[in-house]
């Protein structure tokens, strides 16, 4: 008698079993392949670059600004600097061009770009490693903060104060290590005081609190 409740005791949790590894089976096939669970670059956006893309950022209107070391962007010339439609095609209306490799960008809540990099250059003009365009891609002539240096990083506070970041020891002409602060007019904004001795190709955060090398 005790033996039979054995028997029938692992004959139900065999059966029982059987059905919970059916169960699984069924559930792993439902899942979508490998493949598809992997993000796909598959989308169209292939505006294809000639040299390292450095920085990228989004503008409200979803046009994407990218800044680097290529001379060639979506099949046409492009210095450094370019802005795609939200489809990937080349924005032709913007073409400032750079005569060194840009490697950091930032949007404003206003529209405006800034631009850091290695260039001595941007649309022509004489800017010393950071340099503002207008939101049509046109220079900024009211911004004129030239650093001595190389810039790396930047990013736009929620107020619009500009971090900047790079090898610098002047911006604007005053005394400042490797990090600065600049108004969003750019004018007297000289307030963020940081000794830091070594080069910073640092990531700058943003107060809306994520990280951003380079880019905004």
């Amino acid at each position: 008698m005790f033996s039979k409740r054995i028997i029938q005791t692992l004959n139900s949790a065999l059966r029982c079993g059987l059905v919970i590894s059916l169960m699984a089976g069924i559930a792993l096939l439902a899942l979508p392949p490998r493949a598809a669970l992997a993000q796909s670059a598959d989308d169209g956006f292939n505006p294809g670059a000639n040299g390292n893309v450095n920085a990228v950022v989004v503008q409200a209107d979803g046009k994407i600004v990218v800044g680097g070391e290529f001379t060639s962007l979506g099949g046409q010339i492009r210095y450094r600097i370019a802005r795609l439609n939200p489809d990937g095609t080349l924005d032709t209306a913007f073409h400032p061009g750079a005569n060194a490799a840009v490697t950091a960008l930032a949007v404003q809540p206003d529209g405006k770009i800034v631009v850091g990099g290695d260039f001595t250059t941007l649309g022509g003009e004489i800017l010393n490693h950071i340099a503002r365009l207008n939101a049509d891609g046109t220079l900024d002539a009211t911004f004129n903060s030239n650093a001595n240096n190389y810039v790396s990083a930047l990013a736009v506070q929620a107020d619009g104060k500009i971090l900047v970041g790079g090898g610098f020891t002047l911006l604007g002409e005053v005394k400042r290590n490797h990090i600065a602060r600049l108004n969003a007019d750019w004018h007297a904004g000289y307030d963020l005081q940081s000794g830091g001795n070594r080069r910073s190709g640092l990531c700058i955060r943003r107060a809306a609190g994520r990280q951003d090398r380079g880019g905004g």
